[in-house]
């Protein structure tokens, strides 16, 4: 009897440590079985990430290939700023989103009222960086071109060629007068003509005094003569002009200032009144009557600050 319980025990002992081990096996595949389920997931998403930054990446080198994507270049390298056009558009849909997002979250004003005006918006603040960020580039640019004049001067006088004397000036003169030249070097030693590497040079740098510097190399290059005492005399008269200017510029301060508040203020208040009594601007705003009124006053303030600037800029 007690052999028989025994037995029965050994039984009942299998066939727990049966299952206990079919369960482990189970659970083992269950867990492998989701692994490589998982696995194949994110290879899934892996590859359709690919294939989706694929495709955007065509449609970004297609932008860029455009008419529209190479003026668009053409303003990034002017503005000096390593961005590619379609990632500058990016930037700007990302922009809208965010208008159209606050827009959401506390004026509920129209969907396309507000998508017409955020696309305005930021394409025209878009351009207004880019040619800030490339005028202030030339006028550094501008700034240096006494001392570009004096270096070319100097090299010239010491029997280099003129594009010995264009690379030499750009081992020794800081940026951005360093990087131009240095444009102008690299591309006449590919072969470029002398008019062509100074005229993408100017594109880059437009002023009057490098328009001017650019004449007198190419004179001198087709009839002749001394062009290191030109150079020399011209880096004497270009730096005469840059202290006149700069003198100008502390003169005009004040003006130029309240211009910058002739668009500021009214956009500040309009802001503030609509934070404080909201009925009192929301006719102003959703109101066809409004909206000319507000475009009326945005006109005569773009008015006022143009003519400002255009009192305050004093040619030398």
């Amino acid at each position: 009897m007690t052999s028989a319980m025994q037995g029965i025990g050994y039984l009942i002992g299998l066939i727990l440590t049966g299952v206990l081990a079919g369960l482990a096996v189970g659970a083992h595949l269950v867990h492998h079985l989701e692994r490589r389920e998982i696995g194949q997931r994110a290879r899934s998403l892996v590859i359709r990430s690919a294939e989706a930054r694929s495709f955007l990446l065509e449609l970004g080198a297609r932008f860029d290939a455009s008419a529209s994507g190479q003026r668009l270049a053409q303003r990034l390298e002017a503005a000096d700023l390593s961005l590619r056009p379609h990632e500058v558009l990016a930037l700007q849909a990302f922009a809208v989103f965010v208008f159209l997002y606050l827009n959401a979250l506390f004026l509920n004003l129209s969907f396309f009222l507000v998508l017409s005006l955020a696309l305005f918006v930021v394409r025209f603040a878009t351009g207004l960086y880019l040619a800030h960020r490339a005028r202030q580039r030339a006028i550094r640019f501008a700034e240096q071109l006494p001392d570009v004049a004096d270096a070319l001067a100097r090299g010239l006088g010491a029997g280099q060629t003129i594009v010995q004397a264009i690379g030499e000036a750009a081992d020794r003169l800081p940026p951005p007068a360093s990087g131009g030249l240095r444009k102008v070097y690299q591309q006449l030693l590919l072969g470029y003509p002398l008019h062509e590497a100074l005229e993408h040079l100017y594109r880059l740098y437009p002023s009057a005094d490098l328009e001017l510097m650019i004449t007198v190399i190419l004179a001198q290059q087709r009839a002749g003569g001394n062009l290191t005492r030109v150079l020399q005399r011209l880096a004497i008269t270009m730096a005469e002009r840059r202290s006149m200017q700069r003198e100008i510029r502390a003169l005009t301060e004040e003006p130029r200032f309240s211009a910058i508040l002739v668009i500021a203020l009214p956009m500040a208040f309009l802001i503030l009144f609509r934070a404080l009594m909201p009925g009192m601007i929301d006719a102003l705003i959703t109101q066809p009557l409004g909206w000319v009124i507000l475009g009326f006053s945005l006109a005569l303030q773009i008015g006022g600050f143009l003519l400002i600037r255009r009192i305050t800029h004093v040619e030398v």
